[in-house]
C-alpha cells in the first residue's frame, strides 16, 4: 500500500493584548494533541452529491488558563492546498475528495471553521478545546468500478501561542517569564478507503 505524506498546518496564535502577563495559558492541556483517524473504509456512490460529508473525526486537546486577565488574540490558519473553487476544503490527494478543518471557537464555544481570527477574554478555568476534520466530496470522481484511496497521514494541526511582544514559539506565559515550548501537532489519518461507483 502506498503511503503519502501531505501537510496541513492549522496554526493558532494566541496573543495577550499587551505585555507579558503574570499567568499561564496551556494548550494542549492534556499533554498531547489528539490523533484523528478516519474510518478504514468509506463507500462513495457514483451519484453522491458534491458537498456530502463522508466521515468526521474529532478530538479534545483541552485548554487551561490561570491568572490571565487580558484579551487573548487567536489566529488559526490552515497550511494546505485548497481544492480549486473552494475556500474551505483542502486537497486530500484524491481528486473529488477534500478535507475541512474546525477548531473550538474562542475559549470554549462551539466549533468554527478554520481559518479564523478572534479575540476573547478568559478568566481562570479549563475547557474542552476540540479539533475536527471532515472528509467531503468536492467534485466529480473517476468512473472506475473500484478505486483504492492510498493510505496517508496528514499532519494538520499546529498550535502556537505568542506573547504581546510577538515572540514566536511561546505556548506558556508563566509569572511574566517567557518559556519557549514547541508547537503542538496533531495528525489526521486517512487509511485505505474503498470507493465504489455503481
Amino acid at each position: 500500500m502506498k503511503r503519502n505524506r501531505n501537510t496541513f498546518g492549522l496554526h493558532a496564535l494566541l496573543l495577550p493584548a499587551w505585555q507579558a502577563i503574570a499567568g499561564t495559558l496551556t494548550f494542549p492541556n492534556g499533554g498531547s494533541m489528539p490523533l484523528l483517524s478516519f474510518p478504514a473504509n468509506v463507500s462513495i456512490g457514483r451519484d453522491t452529491a458534491v458537498g456530502t460529508n463522508l466521515a468526521s473525526v474529532s478530538g479534545n486537546a483541552g485548554i487551561a488558563t490561570s491568572g490571565v486577565d487580558c484579551t487573548i488574540q487567536k489566529d488559526v490558519t490552515v497550511n494546505g492546498t485548497l481544492v480549486p473553487g473552494y475556500t474551505n476544503a483542502y486537497q486530500s490527494g484524491v481528486p473529488g475528495l477534500g478535507v475541512r478543518f474546525y477548531i473550538t471557537s474562542n475559549f470554549s464555544g462551539g466549533l468554527a471553521e478554520a481559518p479564523l481570527s478572534q479575540s476573547f477574554s478568559r478568566p481562570d478555568g479549563r475547557a474542552v478545546h476540540d479539533t475536527k476534520a471532515e472528509l467531503v466530496v468536492t467534485g466529480p470522481r473517476q468512473q472506475r468500478r473500484h478505486e483504492q484511496l492510498a493510505e496517508h497521514e496528514d499532519q494538520f494541526l499546529g498550535q502556537l501561542f505568542r506573547d504581546g511582544h510577538g515572540h514566536p514559539d511561546l505556548d506558556r506565559l508563566d509569572d511574566g517569564q517567557r518559556q519557549p515550548l514547541p508547537a503542538a501537532d496533531a495528525r489526521a489519518v486517512l487509511p485505505a478507503a474503498q470507493r465504489i461507483d455503481d
